[in-house]
């Protein structure tokens, strides 16, 4: 899902997988994955664990964004 966002809006995508950054899975408090961080001027504004569609995913990261 989250391969195809730049193709849809202006993103930059990091992929980490968490078996080997146990540290930032520690830092960021993440309870789960998958999980997606939406970070805007370097602070995490959105954390979604909850993958429902592209659609979804999509409306919520160009409502965050706009703010």
């Amino acid at each position: 899902m989250i391969d195809i966002m730049p193709e849809l809006i202006e993103v930059n995508i990091m992929k980490v997988d968490l078996n080997f950054a146990a540290s930032f899975a520690q830092r960021y408090q993440l309870m789960s994955v998958p999980v997606l961080l939406i970070v805007k001027d370097d602070e995490v504004v959105e954390t979604i664990y909850r993958f429902e569609s592209v659609t979804n995913i999509y409306e919520i990261i160009r409502k965050v964004l706009t703010i």
